[in-house]
């Protein structure tokens, strides 16, 4: 008599070992779930800060010196008024900033406790 040399799945214990622990099934999905969840949260700040930089007359001033520092983290950022004397700072976290404002022939100004709010468009006009 010849030997049968393939093996079924209840000699293997493939059936046990796969349905053994059922709570295993369960706990793949709810890390995927998590690890699929915590993707998005990666700092997407829509806030911004935009105004104008003109001197005390009303007239725009072009080429200012912007720095940004985030009162926090000390995180500084910069920017250049264009030559309407408009600026713009981007994807900026919800924090409390200081502001500080130069250019050639006029006297540093510095603003402390600018807070910029979560997803709006925040505006400051600043004056040398």
């Amino acid at each position: 008599m010849q030997e049968n040399n393939v093996l079924s799945s209840r000699q293997t214990g493939w059936e046990h070992r796969r349905f053994s622990h059922p709570r295993a099934g369960l706990w793949t999905i709810a890390l995927v779930l998590f690890a699929l969840c915590a993707l998005p949260t990666h700092a997407q700040y829509r806030a911004s800060l935009q105004g104008t930089v003109a001197d005390s007359q009303g007239a725009m001033i072009p080429g200012a010196q912007l720095t940004l520092s985030d009162t926090e983290t000390n995180r500084a950022i910069t920017a250049t008024s264009n030559p309407e004397g408009n600026f713009v700072f981007n994807q900026l976290a919800p924090s409390t900033y200081k502001l500080e404002v130069t250019r050639d022939g006029f006297k540093k100004k510095q603003l402390d406790g600018v807070h910029i709010i979560a997803e709006q468009a925040n505006s400051l006009n600043v004056v040398l």
